[in-house]
């Protein structure tokens, strides 16, 4: 029994929803040898990113979810914002907060990820696909300076912390577990904090 060497061009789908190192097996389209039955071909997926799309910048895959980060400024964190993100198939996205916004705060945007493969439906364009989120995480951008008036505006309307005192426990390298207690104190009118800390005994 002889084998011919013949040159076969395959195809692989790559199905919505597939991630970096997934992997696309052929049945039977390996090399045969006499008496044997041809083995599988297996593909490994690996994802690059397009340079030339701007979104691929911004988005991070993190399994069927995207991350994303946006800056705002100091007033829309306070008053609102509204911001709209172009997704990998350039789809506008909204991003929007009506309220306070603190800084590092992740906005979820619900079925803007990235669609969730369901291997037993691949090839099947009837089936309805369902789809991670999206998460924004928000940057607020201060003012490096402030004027008078700004600053006389933030005395009057921003509330003042009261000084308070808050025990955190610390171990030194032998060990030994001391208690300690942390002074925060606010100037009325300049904005400034005191910091101190005090130590106390040695805790049991």
């Amino acid at each position: 029994e002889r084998c011919e060497d013949v040159a076969h061009r395959i195809f692989a789908d790559i199905h919505p929803g597939m991630k970096d190192g997934d992997e696309i097996v052929l049945p039977r389209m390996s090399e045969q040898r006499p008496g044997m039955m041809p083995g599988d071909v297996r593909l490994r997926l690996r994802v690059q990113r397009d340079g030339s799309n701007e979104a691929t910048k911004r988005l991070t895959r993190k399994g069927d979810d995207l991350h994303a980060e946006i800056t705002i400024s100091l007033r829309e964190a306070l008053l609102g914002f509204q911001r709209v993100l172009r997704h990998l198939d350039g789809h506008p996205v909204t991003v929007e907060a009506t309220g306070v916004t603190k800084p590092h705060d992740v906005i979820k945007v619900k079925k803007e990820g990235m669609p969730i493969r369901n291997k037993d439906a691949d090839g099947d364009d009837g089936v309805e696909r369902r789809y991670g989120a999206m998460h924004v995480k928000v940057i607020v951008k201060f003012p490096s300076t402030l004027s008078e008036e700004a600053r006389a505006w933030a005395d009057e309307v921003l509330p003042i912390v009261p000084a308070r005192a808050v025990s955190i426990k610390i171990c030194d390298f032998w060990q030994k577990t001391y208690r300690w207690e942390l002074l925060i104190k606010s100037k009325a009118g300049r904005g400034l904090r005191e910091r101190g800390l005090r130590r106390l005994r040695p805790s049991p």
